[in-house]
């Protein structure tokens, strides 16, 4: 837990952009949705299918090949995305996200609609929820306009990071995550001092690509 919460500053550290140019999507990408549907499903089926979960089902045939985020519009909202590259099929009620602008690199918008989408939407929803997406949602979603060899460098890092976090063996007993208080107040001990040594660690790193080697 403390080394996956120890990620999570980095991840959020990687992901603040606060003095670059940013630019709706909608004048980025193709944003829109498929026709399929789940009863179109075939487990045999050559190509992936993309639903309302975060389960990648199989059909027979496909309707886009493209490099494209998805995003389902109901179920796991904010909490579901997947990056595909290649030929695939989309239910009507997902999303896909094709960047046209080449000056993005579709990875590192995959990471960064992964890491503040959600939060995006919540600090805009009326009543702190939001329960289905809809295409202004995203349309209106704003991503930072950094130079592209940083975009890569990103992505990079953090697709480490999730092969480091994949790994990070579960504990406590059962295979549960240990909330025990005093474990809980050792996590938020190093929380609070890493925050406060973020400009010793950032000289000792040198810059961003430099995490997680």
């Amino acid at each position: 837990l403390l080394r996956t919460k120890q990620y999570e500053f980095y991840r959020d550290y990687l992901f603040s952009f606060n003095d670059a140019r940013f630019k709706p999507v909608s004048l980025l990408a193709d944003i829109g949705t498929g026709s399929s549907d789940r009863k179109d499903a075939n487990p045999d089926g050559k190509y992936p299918l993309y639903v309302r979960s975060k389960d990648i089902l199989k059909s027979d045939s496909f309707e886009f090949d493209e490099i494209a985020i998805i995003i389902p519009g109901e179920g796991g909202v904010g909490d579901i995305f997947h990056y595909v590259d290649g030929k695939y099929a989309l239910h009507q009620r997902a999303y896909r996200i094709h960047f046209t602008d080449k000056n993005i690199y579709p990875k590192f918008a995959y990471y960064y609609f992964e890491n503040s989408f959600k939060k995006f939407n919540l600090s805009k929803a009326v009543n702190g929820t939001v329960t289905s997406i809809r295409k202004p949602m995203i349309e209106n979603f704003m991503i930072p306009l950094i130079k592209f060899d940083e975009q890569v460098r990103i992505a990079s890092i953090v697709e480490r990071y999730d092969q480091k976090t994949a790994q990070i063996p579960r504990r406590g007993r059962a295979g549960v995550l240990d909330h025990r208080p005093e474990r809980r107040n050792r996590t938020d001990v190093f929380l609070r001092r890493r925050r406060a040594g973020r400009d010793l660690w950032l000289r000792q790193q040198g810059s961003r690509q430099d995490l997680w080697r």
